[in-house]
């Protein structure tokens, strides 16, 4: 077997078939994690009220779920069910396996050449906003234009997510994934592959929005980078989009209500807005 390779701290390794080997000592479930121990998680946050789905796949809205716990908790809720979270719940990890054999990638460590997602100036960028972090940056497109991918990979995500709305994910590889909130529409699902370029839906104003806009975020190896820095320059108006594939039909959406508030007005305190 190849030696391992470190992907986010001494606490994982991983190596060419896939597997995620979790230190003893530091002990964590993640996005990417899955087995039994990711779904004993999952039956623990749901009993203790949550509605994530029990498929032994830690996704996003498992994330956020650990999150809302570790809040309650008075731990950092960094979304990470690490050693003392699980602990606390009860759950021993051994091996966890990672969502798909793209995290080791050759994009491992670093983020690949991206295009726009969106046409439109930047309304608000990466960084602290309010008194907490944006994650990403809001690009003011019009209502209905196409929010593309901004580079080839998997979605991981497809589907309503809170605060962000229609959310879509997508898995570059190497511990990189892009992410596109506040769709009006999602016309891609969950586990299919995207080009560069690809329309991922349209560009709306779904979730806990201030206005018509595309949220969009880079993570590597699952923290929140600016997405700016891997962009190519664009002038005040906003780049061109090239759509390169459009679909010719549009998966369902789910059809939960829409939190609209004046631009001038902060969205309210109690969950991190993305």
């Amino acid at each position: 077997m190849a030696a391992a390779q470190p992907v986010s701290g001494a606490d994982v390794d991983i190596d060419n078939s896939g597997t995620v080997r979790i230190d003893p000592v530091a002990q964590v479930l993640r996005i990417g994690s899955r087995g039994a121990a990711v779904r004993d998680l999952q039956r623990e946050l749901r009993r203790r009220g949550s509605k994530v789905v029990v498929d032994g796949a830690y996704g996003l809205a498992t994330k956020n779920a650990v999150r809302r716990l570790q809040r309650r908790f008075g731990m950092t809720a960094s979304g990470v069910a690490n050693a003392a979270f699980l602990a606390r719940l009860g759950i021993t990890v051994r091996q966890v396996a990672a969502a798909s054999s793209n995290v080791s990638a050759p994009f491992l460590g670093t983020v690949p050449t991206l295009v726009w997602p969106a046409g439109g100036p930047i309304n608000s960028p990466f960084g602290y906003r309010w008194g907490r972090m944006h994650e990403g940056i809001d690009i003011g497109a019009k209502s209905g234009s196409p929010a593309v991918a901004a580079v080839a990979g998997t979605v991981t995500y497809a589907g309503w997510e809170g605060a962000y709305g229609n959310l879509v994910v997508v898995d570059h590889g190497g511990g990189v994934e892009t992410a596109y909130a506040h769709l009006s529409a999602i016309a891609v699902a969950k586990d299919q592959q995207v080009q560069q370029g690809e329309q991922l839906g349209d560009v709306g104003s779904t979730g806990r929005s201030t206005g018509t806009h595309l949220h969009f975020e880079v993570r590597l190896n699952e923290n929140p980078v600016n997405p700016l820095k891997y962009l190519p320059p664009t002038t005040a108006d906003g780049p061109d989009v090239h759509v390169v594939i459009t679909p010719t039909t549009t998966a369902p959406t789910t059809t939960s209500p829409t939190t609209s508030v004046p631009s001038d007005v902060p969205p309210p305190a109690p969950e991190p807005a993305p």
